[in-house]
């Protein structure tokens, strides 16, 4: 069963308490999941019909009966935290570089310098410039510009 609100949560800077899920309240989501989609919740186009989220607290409170988990903020935010992961997951499983090791249950690297562009494009936004990219790109800009004023170039503002 769920343990106490207490060991579930933490404090965060901002002084409010953030939910930590136990692996049974998160597989209890999961089951709950499967449940609505065997009920005919989810819809051929991959959406939830509404009020999905609802029933989700309405089935994990069948099984963890002492829960304080809530459809909002608690069930809202774990699925969201769930959907951006799977995204960073898929993103990186459709290059040629990463695969899903089954055994393992993770994911394995065949190539270390396309992992390192995936963590950077996720970190910073795809194709996005870290800032000494940024300023390398100016001074190359810059140092063209010049170049091409001084030696009379009517190329230079195309």
């Amino acid at each position: 069963m769920a343990s106490s609100t207490s060991e579930n949560k933490k404090a965060t800077s901002e002084g409010r308490n953030r939910r930590i899920w136990t692996t049974v309240e998160e597989r209890a989501l999961v089951d709950s999941y499967y449940l609505l989609i065997s009920n005919g919740y989810k819809l051929d186009n991959s959406q939830y019909i509404n009020g999905y989220v609802l029933e989700l607290e309405k089935n994990i409170i069948k099984i963890l009966p002492n829960t304080d988990l809530r459809e909002r903020p608690h069930i809202e935010s774990k699925i969201k935290t769930w959907r951006k992961q799977w995204g960073s997951i898929y993103t990186a499983l459709a290059t040629s570089a990463i695969a899903w090791n089954d055994t393992q249950k993770m994911l394995t690297i065949e190539d270390e310098d396309v992992w390192k562009q995936i963590c950077k494009d996720r970190a910073m936004g795809e194709h996005a410039e870290a800032a000494a990219d940024i300023l390398e790109n100016l001074d190359k800009e810059q140092c063209e510009t010049e170049f091409s004023c001084s030696t009379g170039d009517s190329h230079a503002n195309e």
